[in-house]
């Protein structure tokens, strides 16, 4: 006999739009899942265990197209310059030197560099030359937390051990932990508002736009120019990758970060701010996010807004063509589909439409986050 509930999970799907991309995404549902729902309808019917059951296909998440066509400029084996593709390969490369020539920009660098991915490696080449600036006023040498392979990547440079990424946990001041259009950035160093709003800070002007009164005040830039050329060239296509930072702050709620205020204290406004944009149930979805021992004491989340070009998609620990995660309309409605055999709609409505669920007009169900209290009132009603 069947379970009450019998759950079924296809991870393919997922991944095929990771490696592959929202175009095959569309097809490998249509085809490929379809053809395992036909597979297990039949199964059922040969058992006699079809037309007393009720199906639910949902899933756990949508997704976002990255941008999949990126390429950087290189020269072949007869010197001539050719176009080879930015890495979009949605794996975690970390062969990034030349063991001959640790200086050198190997392909593998620049690969990396011409995407829309906030590598682990890119962002210790960040704290890198921003710890290598002189007589700032807010902190700015800090230690990252890397593999082992890419930390050699820094040691054979020779890079001072204040601000030179480290593998070893007890050493390193900063922990990052990337997830796709959100990063989670953890201090080692302690997590008072002063802190915290320094790392924040350093991030906001790097990677989150153009701040050039901050930037001259804070990093002792000369003047906008110089500001201007240093992210242009340390920073790269990243200089406006992050839409906004959440800096959770000595009372344990998350805020948004907006800068430091004349005395270096951080500048916040409460989550209800995202409220009417694009982003979806935000101020929800992030407080119930909050856990001060998991979630970030720092959250970058990067610019991936469904509307617009795909080239404005940015993410962070590896490129995928592409990915999940956000707050965005696309990664957070998802399909929910209900039914009966023999289209029996009635047996559904008359749970579905209950005020504890969707309501008459289904106005509850919107954005589908009903699904674990559908399946509990679906196995109540049927097992009761």
């Amino acid at each position: 006999p069947f379970s009450a509930l019998t759950v079924w999970y296809l991870p393919g799907l997922d991944h095929e739009a990771h490696f592959k991309g929202m175009g095959v995404y569309r097809d490998y549902f249509m085809k490929t899942t379809d053809e395992y729902i036909r597979e297990v309808v039949d199964r059922l019917k040969k058992l006699g265990e079809f037309d007393n059951k009720i199906f639910i296909i949902t899933a756990d998440h949508g997704h976002t197209a990255m941008p999949t066509n990126l390429t950087y400029k290189d020269k072949n084996w007869l010197g001539m310059e050719v176009e080879r593709p930015a890495e979009m390969s949605c794996k975690l490369n970390l062969d990034f030197v030349d063991p001959d020539n640790p200086n050198a920009v190997t392909r593998e660098q620049l690969a990396e560099l011409n995407n829309n991915n906030l590598h682990i490696w890119e962002l210790g080449e960040i704290f890198k030359a921003v710890g290598s600036i002189q007589n700032t006023v807010v902190r700015n040498k800090y230690r990252l937390l890397v593999p082992q392979i890419i930390e050699e990547v820094f040691d054979n440079q020779g890079v001072p051990m204040e601000y030179r990424a480290t593998s070893k946990t007890n050493n390193a001041d900063i922990v990052a932990a990337f997830n796709g259009p959100m990063a989670h950035i953890y201090s080692m160093i302690g997590t008072d508002n002063r802190t915290l709003g320094e790392i924040a800070e350093l991030f906001r002007i790097m990677l989150g736009g153009f701040y050039p009164d901050e930037a001259i005040k804070w990093f002792q830039f000369s003047n906008k120019y110089t500001y201007l050329k240093f992210q242009a060239t340390k920073i790269n296509r990243l200089w406006n990758s992050i839409d906004r930072i959440l800096i959770r702050m000595e009372d344990g709620k998350y805020y948004i970060f907006n800068g430091l205020d004349s005395n270096g204290n951080p500048l916040t406004d409460s989550l209800t701010s995202l409220t009417g944009g694009e982003y979806i149930e935000a101020e929800l979805r992030i407080k119930g996010m909050n856990n001060e021992k998991r979630s970030g004491d720092i959250v970058l989340i990067m610019r991936d807004q469904t509307a617009g070009n795909e080239l404005d998609r940015y993410t962070t620990g590896t490129a995928c063509k592409s990915w999940h995660g956000s707050l965005n309309p696309s990664d957070s409605y998802v399909p929910l589909i209900l039914s009966y055999p023999g289209g029996n709609k009635k047996e559904i409505e008359e749970i579905l439409q209950r005020d504890t669920l969707c309501k008459a007009d289904y106005s509850g169900c919107r954005g589908n986050w009903k699904v674990t209290d559908i399946i509990k009132e679906i196995i109540t009603e049927q097992y009761q």
